[in-house]
């Protein structure tokens, strides 16, 4: 590609110019320059302005239009000799003023977006200036009809309130006098259980102190001596021995089993009573219901005999 077109740096006179090839040198020299490796710096002998002047060759090329752009920026500063390649290249110039292109456009698209976004803006503060304006209305409506009910639905609420004062006092009450039968059941409860310790512990005293005596069931304790004198033979014969060695014949004789209406007589002691009948029912093999019919028999000849002594 033949290289039209020259930018010449005039060092002396610190202009810059753009000049055809052929007439700024002559024609021995042009043959023997070789653009490939041109040194800028090089000292020409140039024909401008009906005159010889030593220049600098900087470019070679064929737009002058770029060249004189060139100029412009070596003048203001914005590019130096250095930068500008010495042989013209056109295709990167094509580049550059396509990202040139490029980039005023997308500052143009975005200038467009933010215009936009501000008119958005002030739409959506149209909107809320508009709905605050309507709601402030509405209040206002809603306040103007609701002078009228204000005192019926503020006595009616003032006795609502007052019935619930009184129920909440009710109920305060009720709860600080269970919560008193509780305490008192709680006291009740701890008073037997340290009853029920203590007559565990005198229990276990008579086992260990009195080693005479034999246990029968959970609550009875009888002599050994005194259980060895009760009859064997028969079931009914050992059951009012026994009854007679725990209560004595006068306690049977004023007693019963379970407690009737219309009565004087006492109760004997329940636990005993169930000692002996499990006692004897294990002992001799029978129901329980058999021994209870004797110790109702025994009881009622015990008295039979008490009233048949004092007849006589």
């Amino acid at each position: 590609m033949e290289k039209k077109n020259v930018l010449v740096f005039f060092y002396e006179e610190k202009k810059y110019s753009v000049l055809k090839l052929k007439e700024a040198v002559k024609n021995s020299d042009l043959q023997m320059m070789n653009l490939h490796t041109w040194d800028t710096k090089k000292s020409v002998e140039t024909k401008w302005r009906d005159g010889v002047y030593p220049a600098n060759f900087l470019q070679f090329g064929e737009n002058r239009n770029d060249m004189e752009l060139l100029i412009d920026g070596l003048v203001d500063g914005s590019i130096t000799s250095e930068e500008i390649p010495v042989l013209q290249d056109v295709e990167g110039l094509k580049k550059r003023s396509r990202t040139h292109v490029q980039e005023e456009a997308v500052s143009e698209t975005v200038e467009l977006q933010q215009s936009k976004r501000q008119k958005l803006a002030a739409i959506k503060r149209c909107r809320n200036l508009k709905e605050q304006i309507i709601l402030s209305k509405v209040k206002e409506n809603i306040l103007g009809h609701s002078e009228v009910k204000t005192c019926s639905t503020c006595s009616s609420l003032n006795l609502e309130l007052t019935v619930l004062k009184k129920q909440t006092t009710e109920l305060a009450g009720e709860l600080q006098s269970k919560t008193e039968a509780v305490e008192y059941y709680k006291m009740k409860y701890r008073d037997l259980k340290k009853k029920y310790k203590l007559s565990k512990k005198n229990k276990e005293k008579v086992e260990t102190e009195n080693p005479d005596l034999v246990k029968i069931g959970q609550h009875l304790h009888i002599d050994k001596r005194r259980l060895a004198l009760c009859r064997v033979t028969d079931f009914s014969k050992y059951t009012c021995d026994l009854m007679d060695v725990v209560f004595g014949r006068e306690n049977l004789a004023t007693s019963v089993l379970r407690g009737i209406k219309g009565t004087s007589k006492k109760v004997l002691d329940p636990n005993y009573v169930s000692d002996i009948q499990g006692h004897v029912a294990c002992k001799f093999n029978v129901n329980v219901s058999l021994v209870r019919v004797t110790m109702r028999n025994q009881l009622n000849s015990a008295s039979k005999a008490v009233k048949c002594e004092k007849m006589q």
